[in-house]
């Protein structure tokens, strides 16, 4: 949700005048990043969240690879690499702050998650 106000005219993209000294706008935003989320079968468990460093992907199949992508919230790859049981700790600290969408593909299942980068 976004929250702001305006006490100017019709202008831009507001169509209404002013009702009065101060109008307030609330906007509720769609939680989709701009990826696809159809066929997510488990959502991560990733933690700290927020990071700021580095977080971790909790519960992996200690006999599977995983490939990791995290995508900005323009649907842009930003870090691809692969993680398992052993190697489960994701460095983050080149990420600007902002919130990132986390995708694991195990070759069958793909799971899913967001991450707050600090």
């Amino acid at each position: 949700m976004l929250f702001g106000g305006s006490s100017s005219g019709i202008s831009g993209d507001k169509t209404e005048p002013s009702k009065g000294g101060s109008d307030f706008w609330l906007l509720e935003l769609s939680a989709d990043l701009g990826i696809e989320e159809e066929g997510v079968v488990k959502h991560l468990s990733v933690y700290p969240n927020p990071a700021s460093n580095s977080f971790t992907i909790s519960k992996l199949n200690p006999e599977t690879t995983y490939n990791l992508v995290i995508l900005n919230s323009t649907g842009q790859k930003v870090i691809e690499s692969k993680v398992n049981a052993s190697n489960h700790n994701v460095d983050i600290d080149m990420l600007d702050s902002g919130v990132y969408a986390i995708q694991l593909f195990d070759g069958e299942l793909k799971y899913f998650s967001r991450i707050v980068v600090k």
